[in-house]
């Protein structure tokens, strides 16, 4: 029974609302985070405390991905320790779980097909802490548009460890695609090596479709591509040869540029042996 009454002799009109709460104890309540697209989704929350006479083991949400998308699931800003499970679109299936010991943070990182799935945050034990719940999708890098932004390449060297030709979810990854910037005119070293099995490399223009130089050695040979490069933004592709999966490093390296004085070539200490050199000159750099 519900009791509405004035105070006083106060007179007011009301609206008086009932709604029932989903229990995202159990799955079937979880509660919808809805789509996630290019967007970031989270939840602040609390898992362990006590919810009338029972205490709050489970807390389940669910999510919705339009297209096939590696999704990225943290769970983390715990004060005590907490798992983290994912659920297949039937709701039974565990896809992955991260337990890790103590507070320290929980991720999820998997490629999943497009549909509706599903995250169990639970408690261990008698544990009683707040957390945040954060989904987020990351791009598709088997496609020139998502490719993974290396940043600029000035004098630093830029590295990448990866892995190429293996699944997600249903599909083979046969690209990884990176884009690079230059603030000016260099020259530079790119090299794929740390490779067990075969894997190409090819460097496209700032159009992102035009094929300015490629390296297919045969084997687990590393590859490599030199060029001097006008200011502006790249893109480079690693792609595995047939259903080849492999491992590999990718490195990017400016090369000083020995037109300028500054920029020379050092040679070393020249004592008893002799130094050579092996170059061209009044041909084209860029």
């Amino acid at each position: 029974y519900l009791r509405v009454s004035n105070v006083g002799q106060a007179q007011t009109s009301y609206r008086l609302n009932l709604e029932s709460i989903p229990d995202d104890n159990t799955i079937d309540g979880a509660n919808d985070l809805g789509k996630l697209s290019n967007k970031k989704l989270t939840e602040k929350e609390k898992i362990g405390f006590k919810e009338g006479s029972k205490q709050d083991k489970y807390d389940y949400y669910s999510f919705t991905l339009p297209e096939d998308t590696e999704v990225s699931m943290t769970l983390d800003k715990l004060e005590k320790n907490a798992n983290l499970h994912l659920f297949d679109e039937d709701n039974k299936t565990v896809l992955e779980r991260s337990t890790r010991k103590g507070k320290k943070a929980e991720n999820i990182t998997e490629y999943l097909d497009a549909g509706t799935y599903y995250l169990r945050v639970s408690n261990v034990g008698q544990a009683q802490t707040p957390y945040r719940l954060n989904l987020e999708s990351i791009p598709d890098d088997n496609t020139i548009d998502g490719a993974n932004d290396l940043g600029k390449l000035s004098n630093k060297k830029l590295t990448e460890k990866e892995k190429i030709g293996f699944k997600e979810g249903s599909k083979q990854d046969k690209y990884d695609y990176y884009s690079f910037t230059l603030p000016e005119d260099t020259e530079v070293s790119m090299t794929l090596d740390k490779l067990e099995k075969n894997a190409n490399l090819h460097l496209f223009d700032e159009d992102n479709k035009t094929v300015l130089e490629r390296s297919t050695r045969k084997g687990k040979k590393a590859e490599n591509i030199t060029e001097y490069l006008d200011a502006g933004t790249y893109y480079l592709r690693v792609s595995n040869v047939g259903q080849a999966q492999t491992p590999y490093r990718l490195n990017l390296e400016s090369i000083p540029d020995d037109n300028t004085i500054d920029g020379a070539n050092d040679l070393g200490k020249l004592s008893n042996k002799k130094l050579t050199e092996k170059e061209k000159i009044g041909f084209k750099e860029g």
